[in-house]
């Protein structure tokens, strides 16, 4: 996939585009590769009731690099400053590793599944010194800001179920929470010393087959984000004094219940419409809305940094059968363009508020084969 996420911030009277330069010149473009493959159980010593997967794909993060740096005309007080020529943003790239062993219990119409989830992730954050008076040892950026790429490494566990009814398919999984390791560069801003577990996922799901050619299907997950302290904690408030003493358990970051982005639990639905055109063409459509995350009546300036707010998203595919055994796949992705805006505790003309948008759009191309 080549994902392109647009994002523009406000912070008081200054206004700044992400240009965050992922491949070569182009800006906000992002590579995401992703690989599978599926063993029947004959193929592997097995009954024939077992199948094996592996897959690898991105399972979430992006990022942003704000050329303008609002944060230093929020601490200078003037958007004249030259300190405006740093820049501002955090990028934050999570890849799953999935090891699936699935069962068809005989005689049944039920299939179950258990995958490994293995997670690696990358994070950075850079031009964040506004933040310095809520850090526990203040004056340094040390584990705080700028301290380039920072890796994080777990494990979890995912189950699932499937049931054929005839032309009526039901499903549903469980994702625990994938416990990665802390980034030990940045242990200073995100909460518990550098926490930030993959969330826990729920979700089900309902395929049907109109006819022939027609397939139905809605999918309905929910995320966990209130288990995950460095992202469901609230940012600061209007009321923090950023130059007095603050309390270690409530204001400061890095500590468990410390500063964080402020995310709600998310609810998403999926639906989907499937048309099989001829023996070799398939074409796919569907609608995804899941609310922002984002509560506005909190004080959103950490929000600026990671504003991943849009709601609904189209999406378009195909297949193409090259041969009896391959097959090629394209897809599309838009994400309509969403704005908030909400308090912040500082800003360089005084308001104390600040606003953010973004679209996205997804250019997806796989092949697939038996072998």
């Amino acid at each position: 996939d080549l994902f392109v996420p647009i994002a523009e911030g406000t912070l008081g009277s200054v206004t700044s585009e992400s240009q965050n330069h992922g491949i070569g010149e182009f800006d906000n473009l992002f590579i995401m590769p992703a690989i599978g493959a599926v063993y029947p159980g004959s193929k592997l010593g097995l009954s024939r009731n077992f199948t094996l997967g592996i897959n690898g794909a991105p399972a979430g993060g992006g990022g942003t690099r704000y050329e303008t740096n609002f944060f230093q005309a929020a601490r200078l007080g003037t958007a004249d400053s030259p300190a405006l020529d740093d820049v501002a943003g955090v990028n934050l790239n999570i890849m799953e590793i999935n090891s699936t062993l699935a069962y068809h219990l005989p005689e049944t119409r039920h299939h179950f599944g258990v995958s490994l989830v293995l997670g690696i992730a990358r994070f950075r954050a850079f031009g964040i010194d506004l933040f310095d008076p809520f850090t526990q040892n203040t004056g340094t950026s040390k584990d705080f800001s700028d301290q380039g790429n920072d890796w994080s490494y777990g494990a979890g566990l995912r189950f699932g179920w499937l049931g054929d009814y005839g032309p009526l398919t039901l499903g549903a999984s469980l994702s625990s929470k994938v416990y990665m390791s802390h980034y030990s560069r940045y242990e200073e801003l995100l909460a518990e010393d550098g926490d930030m577990d993959i969330p826990p996922v729920m979700g089900v799901g309902v395929g049907y087959q109109w006819s022939p050619q027609w397939r139905l299907g809605m999918d309905l997950t929910h995320t966990f984000y209130s288990q995950v302290h460095s992202i469901s904690n609230p940012g600061p408030n209007l009321a923090g004094d950023p130059t007095g003493p603050l309390d270690p358990e409530t204001q400061q970051l890095g500590q468990k219940n410390g500063l964080g982005f402020g995310w709600n639990d998310q609810t998403v639905i999926k639906l989907g419409v499937e048309y099989r055109k001829d023996q070799k063409l398939t074409l796919r459509g569907g609608w995804n809305y899941g609310k922002s995350p984002i509560d506005e009546n909190r004080q959103i300036i950490f929000n600026l940094l990671a504003p991943a707010i849009t709601q609904n998203h189209l999406t378009m595919g195909a297949s193409y059968q090259l041969s009896p055994v391959s097959a090629i796949n394209v897809s599309f992705v838009h994400a309509y363009q969403f704005e908030q805006s909400g308090p912040t505790y500082v800003s360089d003309d005084g308001s104390n508020q600040g606003s953010f948008k973004m679209h996205q759009n997804s250019i997806g191309v796989s092949y697939s084969s038996n072998f």
